[in-house]
């Protein structure tokens, strides 16, 4: 089994630590590039990191993620609300289950928390867990 983990950041996640520093503090994207890759390293896995605001590149990247990775860490942005391609994307990546077993902590805001609403996302209840292990309360 592969041991390439895609990390895959959605729209304006580019402008971490620019944008709303006391929402999501002072961290970059480059920062949490490092952070993964040296957490990854340590566990003996590799990351290939990337971001796009745009949802079919980010389908196109999990299309990719098929071939060959252990596993999909997403934090789609926006479009954990409203994109059905992605949801279904990711749905037909086998290794997401294996992936939800061996997830890094991100130090991004707990999403959970940040909406006073239920989450509405196409793909809420079964990337629920993966949303709370990921993102550090």
């Amino acid at each position: 089994m592969s041991k390439l983990i895609y990390v895959l950041n959605g729209p304006n996640l580019n402008l971490l630590g620019q944008r709303e520093t006391q929402i999501y503090g002072t961290n970059t994207l480059d920062d949490l590039t490092a952070t993964c890759k040296k957490v990854a390293g340590l566990s003996g896995f590799s990351v290939k990191c990337l971001q796009s605001n745009l949802e079919g590149q980010l389908v196109d990247w999990i299309h990719d993620a098929r071939n060959g990775a252990a596993g999909i860490i997403i934090n789609p942005g926006a479009y954990s609300h409203t994109s059905i391609a992605i949801h279904d994307a990711l749905k037909a990546f086998e290794g997401l289950q294996k992936a939800l077993s061996k997830a890094f902590k991100s130090p991004l805001t707990n999403l959970l928390k940040t909406f006073s609403r239920p989450l509405n996302m196409p793909f809420e209840e079964p990337f629920k867990g993966l949303l709370k292990t990921l993102i550090r309360p």
